[in-house]
């Protein structure tokens, strides 16, 4: 049950952690996400940023393959970025990899589902509460997590229709799925 290195060489452990191909199941399956575009590339990525910040006064830009916040960087002008941007080499990571370009939301609470896929099927464990460090890193998550009905039936229900989409692919093991809940209640 435990990762094999068949599906890490596959590409399967690899497409489930990327947050550009989480976002494209979370759209497939109609799971609301932050509205975000994609970029990859200094030319790209420029165009991007441009593009966003004539809608949204901040701006958060996420790796696409990196973990515990280490990958996301804030931005509250574009002078800023461009400024930035001029500062780093074409070998960078932030360039060699494709980038999420999203709204900083104004999100209350940093939410985890735990499951196991099983050859049966996913198996829901349960929910947690992340730990959030200056707003970026994660420093763990307490477990269980304590939420209203409402929310921790949206989320179980979600966190069911990633873990069975998972299951179809092949996947075995635990997934963990982060959350972030907004103040309107999304």
């Amino acid at each position: 049950g435990w990762i094999s290195a068949e599906r890490v060489m596959d590409g399967l452990v690899g497409r489930m952690n990327d947050k550009g191909k989480f976002q494209e199941d979370c759209r497939l399956l109609e799971i609301e996400i932050p509205p975000s575009t994609l970029h990859a590339g200094r030319e790209e990525l420029l165009a991007g940023v441009r593009s966003a910040f004539a809608s949204h006064p901040t701006l958060m830009l996420r790796m696409t393959r990196s973990a515990g916040g280490l990958g996301n960087r804030a931005f509250a002008s574009l002078d800023a970025f461009e400024l930035w941007l001029s500062s780093i080499t074409d070998g960078d990571p932030w360039l060699g990899q494709p980038v999420l370009v999203e709204p900083i939301l104004p999100v209350l609470r940093a939410l985890t589902s735990l499951l196991r896929i099983e050859d049966s099927g996913p198996l829901f464990l349960g929910h947690g509460e992340r730990r959030i460090v200056d707003s970026k890193e994660s420093a763990g998550c307490v477990f269980p997590g304590e939420f209203d009905g409402t929310l921790a039936g949206r989320l179980a229900q979600s966190a069911l229709q990633l873990g069975s989409l998972a299951h179809e692919r092949g996947y075995r093991g635990w997934l963990d799925i982060d959350w972030g809940t907004l103040a309107d209640g999304t």
